[in-house]
């Protein structure tokens, strides 16, 4: 699993990723050519995009809903997204709880951690009564 940028995915791909179709092409490049299981590109406002070595295509919207400083945002992805797995979360899970835990940090001014308290709160209110 790797959790790059958009940026840096479309760097590693050798295309500037303009609309989703490049993402996509991206992706499945980035899959290929890595022979990963998953990729998980970052998007910034526009959340991110969970891409499986079986095909699926999964996008998440972004979660936060204000945004004051992106310092360690992709550091707490990847280690939200790992621990969840870890947990027993499937992949789908793993990105939204990481999503929602991104959108907690960014709205954070300065380097910001989660705790469980908040990230159960958050995952509460956006996804209560099966949204």
């Amino acid at each position: 699993m790797i959790t790059p940028n958009h940026h840096e995915a479309g760097f590693a791909a050798g295309k500037r990723i303009k609309s989703d179709d490049d993402l996509n092409a991206v992706g499945k490049l980035l899959l290929e050519k890595l022979q990963a299981e998953s990729i998980l590109i970052t998007r910034g406002e526009k959340g991110m995009t969970l891409f499986n070595a079986n095909g699926e295509i999964d996008y998440f919207p972004t979660l936060a809903q204000k945004v004051f400083d992106v310092t360690g945002a992709g550091d707490t992805v990847i280690a939200s997204f790992v621990s969840a797995v870890a947990a027993g979360a499937t992949l789908k899970e793993a990105a939204i709880i990481s999503n929602c835990a991104a959108g907690i940090v960014v709205g954070e001014i300065g380097t910001a951690t989660v705790t469980v308290p908040q990230l159960t709160t958050e995952l509460k209110h956006h996804f209560a009564n099966g949204k």
